[in-house]
C-alpha cells in the first residue's frame, strides 16, 4: 500500500520558475526514500508541498490516502518534519530538538505521542536522547 502518492505535481512560482515538472511517485508503507539532487532541483519544494508549506499549482498529492488539499489537516496529522537546519541551542539533547521539530506541524495528540525509542532490530539504527551538538540521521 502507497503512504504517499504523488501524480504530475507542479510548482510553478511567481516570476515563472518552475520548481517542480509533473513530479510522479509512489512510496510504500514502511519504504524509506532518499531525495538526491543538485541545488535548484526540487527537493525542498517537493517536501514542502506535501507538508503543506508551499501550496501546488498543479497535479495532485496524497498522504495516508488524504489529498494534501482538499483533506489537508488529515493529511498534515501523518507527517512529521524535522528541518534540516534547525536553530537550537547548542548541545541541545535530542529528544528536545525532536519535540520542537514535531510542534511545528503535528497536532497537539501527535506531539503528546511522541516516542523516542531504539529501533536497531528494525533498522539497524539507534536513538540517544543524550546531549549532541548535531543530529544527523
Amino acid at each position: 500500500m502507497a503512504i504517499v502518492e504523488i501524480n504530475d505535481l507542479q510548482k510553478t512560482y511567481d516570476g515563472g520558475f518552475q520548481a517542480l515538472k509533473g513530479v510522479s511517485l509512489e512510496i510504500g508503507e514502511g519504504e524509506i526514500l532518499a531525495l538526491l539532487g543538485p541545488n535548484g532541483a526540487g527537493k525542498t519544494t517537493l517536501i514542502s508541498v506535501l507538508c503543506g508549506l508551499v501550496s501546488p499549482t498543479g497535479g495532485q498529492a496524497r498522504i495516508g490516502g488524504y489529498d494534501i488539499v482538499s483533506d489537508y489537516r488529515k493529511a498534515r496529522q501523518l507527517v512529521g518534519l524535522v528541518p534540516q537546519e534547525i536553530s537550537l541551542e547548542p548541545f541541545t539533547k535530542v529528544i528536545d530538538a525532536v519535540r520542537f521539530s514535531r510542534g511545528l506541524l503535528a497536532s497537539n495528540a501527535m506531539t503528546r505521542r511522541l516516542r523516542i525509542f531504539s529501533s536497531s532490530s528494525r533498522f539497524g539504527i539507534s536513538v540517544t536522547t543524550e546531549r549532541c551538538n548535531f543530529l544527523a540521521v
